[in-house]
């Protein structure tokens, strides 16, 4: 309660004045403060004499359509509908008339999670990365359609935060001084080994210790997975659980040379394209044309993993049979014309060598369908107003 009085307060300041109310009027000690603070030069609606009802929108059209009017038209709705659940109506009849008048705001509320909001401040600070990258790839109408999808998005992703960040606190979840010390000091001898957004502060970092605990209590600890569902699991994907596939390539790229667009090889492309349409061995064009390291071996590839192709390459691979060519395949390095010779099927590898990694991929299975679950639940059981 006081967490969400501060951050009340806060957003209150934010209004760019002062509520000119006297604290006496105020039914609700939470409001006190905040009215406290009085401006000048701003009108207030005070009560002529006890028996009086304050002369507001809450008089005039109803105190139910007073709010729902401020909850669609006001910046500050939901600030008033938070004080009037802790506080009372007689906080929000004395305070709607202030509010009314109010200046724009530089900040507002995003959404409202059970007791807690989300400020639009903190939901930018979440997209500035973001932001930038969707510039990187898109603009105009296209760019605004991807910054609202995004934005939606990375609500999401603080309100789920904020949702288990609560579960955490009713169920008296927590992490020590000490054992956040030894876990940050881990953190610093090897930074790379940990997502750059988990370790920004060492008040991120305690969040993350907290939600990794709690889903370990609430999910993690509930998850078996018996012997009998190992073996099933196996039998029913054995060929997931073969040795790689293998393919016979040969290739053919064609690669900017200095001063050269990409139009320029495009048109070299297309000459190569005819050349082999009329039946010219690929071998023979690779060991004259090619800009690839196996020109000298006719772009003999030799066998290769499909995971080790660039995805272009994997999609056309995809499409070939033995003895077929693809088209023309640009990539970011140039053009590429693959021959595929040969397919070696992988073979299924015994249970016994595998039960390890079959039981690993079932248990992660397992764990993220209860965790989705589970979320699921938390969502459903709480308030969740989103505002933008």
């Amino acid at each position: 309660m006081t967490c969400l009085f501060y951050q009340l307060r806060r957003f209150a300041r934010s209004l760019g004045q002062r509520l000119p109310l006297a604290p006496s009027v105020m039914p609700c000690p939470l409001l006190r403060p905040l009215v406290a603070r009085g401006a000048r030069g701003m009108h207030s609606c005070e009560r002529r004499n006890p028996g009086e009802e304050c002369q507001g929108p809450a008089r005039r059209h109803g105190l139910a359509q007073a709010r729902r009017q401020f909850m669609t038209r006001s910046k500050t709705g939901m600030l008033l509908a938070i004080l009037s659940g802790l506080c009372g109506i007689g906080s929000l009849t004395a305070v709607v008339p202030v509010l009314q008048a109010s200046a724009q705001l530089s900040d507002r509320i995003a959404a409202v999670i059970n007791t807690e909001v989300i400020m639009l401040s903190e939901l930018d600070d979440a997209m500035s990365d973001e932001i930038i990258r969707l510039r990187a790839r898109y603009d105009g109408e296209e760019f605004e359609a991807q910054l609202l999808q995004k934005q939606y998005q990375v609500l999401n992703r603080i309100i789920e935060r904020k949702i288990q960040l609560q579960e955490a606190r009713e169920k008296e979840i927590t992490v020590t001084d000490d054992e956040v010390d030894k876990a940050w000091e881990q953190v610093q001898s090897n930074p790379e080994a940990y997502p750059p957004e988990f370790i920004r502060s060492r008040d991120v970092f305690r969040e993350e210790m907290v939600l990794r605990r709690v889903a370990e209590f609430e999910v993690q600890r509930r998850i078996l997975v018996p012997f009998e569902e190992i073996r099933d699991y196996y039998q029913e994907r054995e060929q997931e659980f073969a040795t790689p596939t293998e393919y016979h390539l040969y290739q053919i790229v064609l690669q900017p040379k200095p001063d050269e667009s990409m139009e320029e090889v495009r048109e070299r492309a297309e000459t190569l394209e005819r050349q082999l349409q009329a039946g010219a061995s690929f071998e023979k064009l690779a060991s004259i044309y090619s800009d690839g390291p196996t020109k000298d071996q006719g772009g003999d590839l030799e066998f290769v993993q499909k995971e080790d192709l660039m995805e272009p390459l994997r999609a056309a691979l995809d499409a070939l049979e033995p003895g077929e060519r693809s088209p023309v395949i640009e990539t970011d390095i140039g053009m590429h014309v693959l021959l595929l010779g040969e397919i070696r099927k992988g073979t299924p590898q015994p249970f016994d060598e595998v039960k390890d990694e079959v039981e690993k991929r079932l248990y992660q299975k397992k764990m993220r369908d209860a965790y989705s679950t589970w979320l699921s639940a938390l969502k459903d059981k709480s308030y969740i107003n989103i505002l933008l």
